[in-house]
């Protein structure tokens, strides 16, 4: 193994690794090999004090420069980019060309069908053409009519579902060239108010979430209960009171003060008394939303009630500490629709009167409701306040917007037209 090399022009040792001569400054071969270091490993020996000492030197590995691996890293980077730009369009190209192909089978399909309802037709009619009248034809099947009605003025395509929830009343073309239509109503929830029955078109549509609002006074709750009470007295529905803020007894007296016979409806009329739970559990922080929908769903699988009654809606919205009032309303609305009953939600309204009017659709329930009905109290001269009832909004239902005149008369409403300004 060469330690060292010496210069063919004057002889002096030099480095194997040397290129050119330390002393002539001659060169002593045409190029340097890198692999001179890596291939022969080099021992360099000198004495320290004595002693021998060795070490070993190797082929050093290039590193390279920090601006050529950015570039790698981003050629990688933008063939995988191409990579999977390329494998999403052949996915889409998948997907469009089932579509296109489950179009094509549908459509066949459907000139399939076409095609031998046409030859039906066209043999039937063949043959009754051969026969003639020598022979009685055989009644033909009625066709299975579907539940679906044209809107009218709409194009064919739009349909109405009639057992849809939300439309009591449907439009129903008949057959004929006069373009005369007839009215399909639901089954009506009569309020048992000599005169409110007819100023609603003959009472409440079935399923509807009504709004019972006014200022105190007005006799919400009272004319509320009345509505279940003489639905169970006199239709046999059974009605459920949930009470949130007045208990039960209080209830209760004041439907006797007002004549209204209790002995009669017996246990038609269910109540839900979470005003004095309310009383046990106010030091506690409870799901008043998850403890209502509790109440009324284990109340509602022990009998078949058809009339709900909740107030009131202001104590609801703060003992369930409402954060989006809006979502929040939307969500118990849902709920009280999908549970099949007509419900009444008697709400606090002072009145707002601006020029002698008064103004509605300040809140988000009046939006969201089915029907609204006010009461309030009408100063009809300096010294005479005047009970007064108005149907706001009932939706499915033709109804009259005046103000009517209630009176209660030994447990008797009545509403007559309002004379007095």
């Amino acid at each position: 193994m060469k330690t060292t090399i010496k210069c063919p022009h004057c002889n002096s040792v030099n480095k194997p690794t040397s290129v050119s001569c330390r002393i002539c400054g001659q060169r002593i071969r045409e190029q340097r090999r890198d692999d001179i270091a890596g291939s022969q490993p080099i021992i360099l020996e000198r004495v320290m004090s004595g002693e021998l000492f060795s070490a070993i030197i190797g082929k050093a590995k290039r590193r390279k420069p920090e601006t050529e691996e950015r570039e790698d890293e981003l050629g990688k980077q933008k063939e995988k980019e191409k990579d999977t730009s390329e494998l999403e369009a052949q996915l889409s190209e998948i997907n469009e060309n089932l579509k296109s192909a489950s179009l094509i089978l549908r459509a066949k399909e459907a000139a399939e069908e076409d095609s031998e309802s046409a030859k039906d037709e066209d043999s039937q009619i063949l043959i009754d053409e051969l026969v003639g009248n020598s022979i009685a034809p055989e009644p033909a099947k009625p066709k299975r009519i579907k539940k679906r009605l044209v809107v009218a003025g709409a194009p064919p395509s739009v349909t109405i579902n009639i057992n849809a929830p939300g439309s009591p009343q449907s439009v129903v073309p008949v057959s004929g060239d006069s373009g005369a239509q007839k009215r399909v109503d639901t089954a009506r929830i009569r309020t048992y108010i000599d005169g409110l029955d007819e100023a609603l078109g003959g009472g409440i549509p079935e399923g509807h979430v009504v709004i019972v609002c006014g200022s105190p006074g007005t006799m919400k709750s009272t004319l509320s209960f009345y509505i279940l009470g003489n639905n169970a007295i006199a239709a046999g529905r059974k009605g459920l009171y949930v009470t949130l803020e007045e208990s039960s007894g209080s209830l209760l007296r004041q439907a006797c003060s007002v004549g209204m016979q209790l002995e009669k409806i017996g246990t038609e009329v269910g109540i839900i008394d979470l005003a004095s739970l309310g009383m046990k559990l106010k030091n506690t922080h409870q799901n008043w939303i998850r403890i209502l929908k509790y109440h009324i769903e284990k109340a509602l699988g022990q009998g078949e009630y058809k009339l709900l009654v909740l107030d009131s809606l202001g104590a609801l919205e703060v003992l369930g500490k409402f954060k989006d009032r809006r979502r929040e309303m939307f969500k118990l609305f849902q709920w009280l629709r999908n549970l099949g009953l007509t419900t009444f939600i008697i709400a606090e309204r002072p009145d707002v009167v601006v020029e002698g009017n008064v103004i509605q659709g300040r809140w988000d329930e009046e939006f969201l409701a089915d029907g609204i009905i006010q009461m309030r109290l009408h100063h009809a001269a300096d010294c005479e306040i005047q009970r007064r009832i108005r149907c706001v909004k009932m939706r499915g239902t033709r109804h009259e917007n005046d103000y009517l005149a209630m009176l209660v008369d030994d447990g008797v409403f009545r509403v007559t037209k309002a004379i007095s300004s």
